[in-house]
This record gives structure tokens, sequence and C-alpha cells, in this order.
């Protein structure tokens, strides 16, 4: 880490001086990347993956459908489909639920965005359209640093098919 003094006096005392430096945006993972993981989910070349009887590249197809190209939920995916064998359909069925393998990570944000009522109501505004909506740019600069949305331009749409899913029946505005 390098850390320089050199703007001290510009800064406002009460903002932390780790809040510069260089933004590292991380990608999302491309579908030769997704079926690259899921190609080793079965080191002996095996595709019956936990009965599902899916080509490992269905597999990728199904769960960039339902995740996009989210890195923490693919491998927790992945994880799951190695680990606990549960198979593709119950984890496809289940993850928009309180009794999905995302359940966590969902209600963490449902949380977030039960303290912040201005926040939810625009992210219940991008959850309920078919189209991409246009929000007050603070509201989607918000949205989109937690991960929520991806942006076309002025636009936001939900990152993905999952939130989408969770937040159409969960987020009460």
């Amino acid at each position: 880490m390098a850390h320089s003094t050199e703007d001290y006096g510009r800064w406002d005392i009460n903002q932390s001086p780790f809040n510069v430096g260089f933004l590292a945006e991380l990608t999302e993972f491309t579908a030769d990347q997704v079926e690259t993981l899921v190609n080793r989910l079965r080191p002996d070349g095996q595709t019956d993956l936990s009965q599902t009887h899916l080509s490992q590249t269905s597999l990728a197809q199904r769960l960039m459908a339902l995740v996009g190209g989210h890195p923490y939920l693919v491998q927790l995916a992945i994880d799951e489909l190695e680990l606990k064998r549960m198979t593709l359909d119950q984890l496809l069925q289940t993850a928009p639920t309180h009794a999905g393998i995302y359940a966590a990570h969902l209600r963490r944000h449902l949380e977030t965005l039960q303290q912040r009522p201005a926040l939810a109501a625009a992210f219940h505004q991008v959850v309920s359209s078919a189209q991409p909506v246009r929000l007050e740019a603070k509201q989607g600069y918000q949205l989109y640093n937690m991960g929520l949305v991806k942006r076309e331009g002025n636009f936001v749409q939900p990152r993905c098919q999952l939130y989408g899913q969770y937040f159409q029946e969960h987020l009460q505005v």
C-alpha cells in the first residue's frame, strides 16, 4: 500500500485518507470463464453433475442466466454443486428464496435497502421494470456500488436475474 500526505490540506478532516487512490473495478466472468470453472467440477471428465444430466456448457449457460458473471455468486454455486452434491435444478429452484444458497447474501442487501427507504424505492422501480430505468445519479451510483445494478449509459437494470426475482418479491416500499 502506498500513501501520500501531499493532499492533506485539501481534505476534510472527517474523511479517511484511505478513500483516495486508484480505483480498480473488477469485471464479471465471461461465459467462457464460467464454462472453464464448471469444467473443473469433475476432473475425471464426467458430465453427470449431481444427477443433472446436463453438459458442462449447458450447466454454465443456465448458471449464467441466473447470476450473470458475478464472481462470488458463480463460485458459491460451483462450490455447492461440487461439495454438497445439490443438483442444478434444486439450486435454481431455491436460489431466489430464503432457503437457497444465496439467502445470506440477499438478506444482507435487503437489510441495507430497508434502512434506506429512498434507495429501496429506487431499486424497486428498477426490478419492477422490464426495461433499463433512469435514476437520480446518486441512487444509481449507490446501487451500482452495492453490486445490485449494471449500468447502460445513464440507465440501470438489475445486475442479474437472481436479484430481479428476489427483490421483486421481498422488497416492500
